[in-house]
Order: structure tokens, then C-alpha cells, then sequence
């Protein structure tokens, strides 16, 4: 077991990456900077990033000895990503309502990491 300190630093430093992965966005349309190839390769950051987020809490939480509860949790996070993106390639806009934002799935592996 690590120490508490350990899955603090982790939470807080997962819900940073959140809220400056929404920020860039918002920053480069604002001043004009925003690119296909700039979103397309913040995308592909997030998919690399979301599975590896995935992987790190599943180990800090001792999620990978349960390996179906793993797997699903691996497949839930993925498949909603998936949805998202597939979701703005078909209607060409990326909506963000409150109920369907990427954040919410997101925090799941948060909430996980700080209650161990």
C-alpha cells in the first residue's frame, strides 16, 4: 500500500490535467490559433492519455487483480471516448452539454485514485 500522500498528489494532479486539457482549446480559439491539425493532435493526446490514466489508477487501486472489473472499466472509458469523437466527425461540431461532457467520465479514475 502506498502512502496517502501518493493518491493525493495523483487526484490532484489527474483533475489538473483535466482542467488545462479544456483550457488550451478555449485559449486557441479565442485568439485565433486553432488548427484542424492542433485539434486533431490534442485528440490523439487524450486517447493516449486516457489510457494511461486508466492503466495508473486500475494499479493504484488495485483494480488490476480484478481483471473483469478491469476490463470494464478499460472498455466503459474508451468506448465513451470513442462515442464523443465519433459523435463530432459525424455532426462536424463537437457539442458539450452538461449532462454529455468528457469530464464526467473522466473523473471517475479521480474519485477511484483519492479514495484509496
Amino acid at each position: 500500500q502506498a502512502p496517502l500522500w501518493v493518491f493525493l498528489v495523483s487526484a490532484i494532479s489527474l483533475f489538473m490535467y483535466q482542467s488545462l486539457d479544456a483550457i488550451d482549446g478555449k485559449q486557441a480559439r479565442r485568439t485565433g490559433t486553432s488548427t484542424p491539425l492542433g485539434e486533431l493532435f490534442d485528440h490523439g493526446c487524450d486517447a493516449v492519455s486516457n489510457l494511461l490514466m486508466i492503466a495508473c489508477s486500475g494499479g493504484a487501486t488495485g483494480l488490476n487483480e480484478l481483471p473483469n472489473l478491469f476490463l470494464s472499466l478499460i472498455i466503459f472509458q474508451l468506448s465513451v471516448f470513442y462515442v464523443y469523437h465519433w459523435q463530432s466527425y459525424v455532426t462536424g461540431v463537437m457539442k458539450f452539454n452538461r449532462s454529455d461532457h468528457m469530464t464526467q467520465p473522466l473523473i471517475c479514475p479521480c474519485a477511484l485514485v483519492a479514495t484509496f
